[in-house]
């Protein structure tokens, strides 16, 4: 017979934030969103460092 013993997870809520408290959310205008991925496709740099530029995820 398998025992499998129970797992404890210890799982941290997080606040809830005030949104007001925080910029709002970037709205990219389509012109914006081209140039970021042309950006990408010419292949000069990582993703990721294309994203810390543009402040984006």
């Amino acid at each position: 017979m398998l025992y499998i013993a129970p797992i404890e997870k210890c799982v941290k809520l997080r606040e809830p934030s005030d949104r007001r408290d925080h910029e709002p959310k970037k709205q990219w205008t389509d012109r914006e969103k081209l140039a970021i991925v042309l950006e990408d496709l010419k292949g000069d740099c990582r993703i990721s460092e294309l994203c810390n530029e543009h402040e984006t995820s």
